[in-house]
């Protein structure tokens, strides 16, 4: 997602991304664990994350396989993102992040 954030100089959520790309629409927010939270639905949280996570990996997947994500602009119409991504990519630009963090 900060990749994507980056390439595009704003965020796109989650749920857009899955939605446009994969099919997969998101079944909750994190509004709705917090209220899940206070009622002590652990299990329901659990289950929430695990969603999310997969999501993530499966649109990672994607971008790698394929080369590209989709999303909806604005005005309606599905963009192509180019997004190649790859572990490695990854780990490195995660690993320059934590050297300019320690520096600060």
């Amino acid at each position: 997602l900060d990749a994507i954030h980056e390439r595009l100089g704003f965020r796109l959520p989650l749920g857009h991304l899955g939605q446009e790309t994969l099919g997969v629409p998101k079944t909750a927010d994190g509004l709705q664990s917090l209220q899940w939270f206070k009622e002590g639905r652990h299990d329901e949280i659990a289950q929430y994350c695990q969603q999310d996570v997969a999501i993530l990996r499966d649109l990672f997947d994607f971008a790698c396989r394929r080369g590209h994500l989709f999303f909806r602009a604005k005005h309606g119409e599905r963009v192509r993102l180019p997004m190649k991504l790859s572990v490695a990519e990854i780990v490195d630009r995660e690993r320059k992040q934590d050297a300019r963090r320690q520096a600060h």
